[in-house]
């Protein structure tokens, strides 16, 4: 992976990540342990789908993002770009160009211009 070959090349350890000098074995076990010993939840998977989520909110490309985190451009679209804001808001502005107005008051059929929408 081109990222994780760019950072080897200037890593000052022998390992991405180490305990005392020596690698560690299982980073989901490291983690969890050490997200217990803090209080709080955490999982590598929750650490994954948190990092692909923001990503996909600061407008990465899916190619981008599938890179990056090694996953399948499909599982990207499939699993996390359906709750980017930005996403949704041209999913639905797609919706009000195919769906006819409202014949009450000719609005939108879905209201892109909420304030609340992509933030």
């Amino acid at each position: 992976m081109p990222v994780l070959e760019r950072a080897n090349s200037v890593a000052l350890p022998d390992y991405v990540i180490e305990w005392n000098g020596k690698p560690l074995k299982r980073i989901d076990t490291a983690l969890e342990k050490a997200a217990k010993r803090a209080g709080v939840r955490c999982t590598a998977h929750i650490l994954k789908h948190s990092a692909i989520s923001y990503m996909a909110e600061q407008g990465f490309t899916v190619g981008q993002i599938a890179e990056f985190t090694e996953t399948t451009s499909e599982v990207v679209e499939r699993v996390y770009m359906k709750v980017n804001p930005k996403g949704l808001i041209a999913i639905s502005e797609g919706m009000n160009k195919l769906i006819p107005s409202s014949s009450v008051n000719d609005s939108p059929i879905i209201d892109t211009t909420s304030s609340n929408l992509g933030q």
